[in-house]
């Protein structure tokens, strides 16, 4: 082998070695470090995502429920969301909460045990 495929093989393994790194950098800003996330923070990611609100509190209750009987014991079981989003202007509480529901399935089919949800359009009195 000459010194020319000499340089263009080594030149091919760095251009390879580095499309491999970048694979495993995007796989773990992607994967692993949403997985790093609080139950809560993907909560307040996605719907904030899905719907723009005007207001948004995430409010983590688990610590009031330790010992009960279906808690999970993870800390991150149960939460209270307000939301504040125009596009609920329009639909009904039943919409509003379906609409979140979906949005948050995973995490309800997973981690989140129970999520109590006060949705409101702009203008509505917070109650």
């Amino acid at each position: 082998m000459g010194i020319s495929a000499s340089v263009h093989k080594s030149r091919h393994n760095a251009r390879a070695r580095a499309c491999s790194l970048a694979k495993v950098d995007r796989f773990w800003h992607n994967d692993v470090s949403r997985g790093l996330m609080s139950v809560e923070q993907t909560i307040r990611e996605k719907l904030t995502r899905a719907f723009a609100p005007l207001r948004l509190e995430v409010i983590n209750e688990s610590h009031l429920h330790v010992g009960h009987r279906h808690a999970p014991g993870t800390g991150e079981s149960h939460f209270r969301v307000v939301i504040v989003s125009p596009q609920f202007a329009g639909k009904s509480r039943l919409e509003r909460h379906r609409l979140v529901n979906a949005t948050l399935a995973g995490e309800l089919a997973g981690t989140v045990h129970a999520l109590a949800l006060k949705t409101y359009a702009p203008g509505e009195a917070l109650a």
